[in-house]
């Protein structure tokens, strides 16, 4: 049965003592084969981190909430939405270790808290570098807010000769917009940047030159801006298969909703679409395989 309680009951900062305390803690845990009730010691962290208060509580950076698991968590949906609405004032990094982990929950539940997620081998030692990498995240400032606006490039009137290649780009084109229309970008949401580390934001859209940064730290406000030229733009589908392995990726990993029934839904929604860019693309997913086929004539030599 899962249970919750107060190690330390106030705010000891990094001491010999209260470490001592929590390493003792730690060595001690055994499992008790039950679900994880995380509704509760979140609450009560919301409620200690100044619920109710004056508006200047907003301004103050968020807790930073670690939380390991290794199974499963009670009422997931319950949380992730607990934790969407409180993510002004607290910031959760999730990290599981072993097989029974519940890869999608500890996924959502890092996303809607703007924080990160670790992964850990099953049956081998946890990673340095990735504790490591997750600490150094908590030190950074929140951003809240992240959204990429693709700005579109209308173009102007000319005329130009168009060769048998060019309308096969064009068909190529308004097949990709087509997709767009459904599919949106990849990821579907950014709650989180860390420095030092890429953030790589994919979307099909035709006759994009820009693209902006927004996002919010505390009352100040971040903008950034991409931008190329027509000079730059690469010929070929190397970047559109790059873009099709972001979307496919997605659907394999991603979290399209903290509800795993719409996540689900949303999944069986666009499989077709998946499906799609992975025949174009010639990107295997769990729906296709390719395999190669050797035309006749074949020749043979007597020796």
């Amino acid at each position: 049965m899962s249970h919750s309680f107060y190690l330390l009951r106030f705010r000891f900062g990094l001491r010999s003592q209260a470490l001592r305390t929590a390493r003792t803690f730690v060595r001690s845990l055994q499992a008790d084969l039950g679900g994880t009730d995380l509704f509760a010691p979140l609450r009560a962290l919301h409620l200690l981190s100044g619920a109710g208060a004056s508006a200047s509580v907003h301004t103050k950076p968020p807790r930073n909430v670690f939380l390991f698991s290794d199974g499963q968590i009670n009422d997931e949906e319950h949380v992730a939405h607990a934790i969407a609405q409180h993510r002004q004032r607290l910031r959760l990094f999730t990290f599981g270790f072993g097989a029974n982990a519940s890869r999608h929950t500890l996924r959502t539940l890092a996303r809607v808290g703007a924080g990160a997620h670790e992964f850990m081998k099953a049956g081998a030692l946890p990673n340095r570098n990735k504790i490591e990498r997750q600490f150094k995240r908590a030190l950074q400032p929140s951003l809240s807010n992240i959204s990429v606006k693709w700005v579109r490039t209308h173009a102007h009137a000319r005329t130009r000769t168009h060769t048998h290649a060019h309308l096969n780009d064009a068909m190529v084109s308004n097949q990709i917009t087509e997709h767009a229309e459904r599919i949106q970008q990849a990821p579907k949401e950014t709650s989180s940047l860390f420095n030092g580390e890429r953030k790589m934001v994919y979307s099909f859209i035709d006759n994009c030159t820009q693209a902006f940064l927004h996002a919010h730290n505390g009352e100040q406000e971040i903008e950034t801006r991409v931008s190329t030229s027509e000079l730059c733009f690469t010929k070929g589908h190397l970047l559109h298969t790059l873009v099709a392995k972001a979307l496919i990726n997605q659907f394999k990993d991603g979290n399209y909703d903290a509800n795993k029934t719409k996540h689900n839904h949303e999944r069986r929604r666009i499989q077709q679409d998946i499906i799609d860019l992975s025949k174009r693309y010639s990107i295997i997913t769990e729906f296709t395989s390719f395999g190669t086929v050797f035309s006749p004539p074949f020749f043979l030599v007597s020796l």
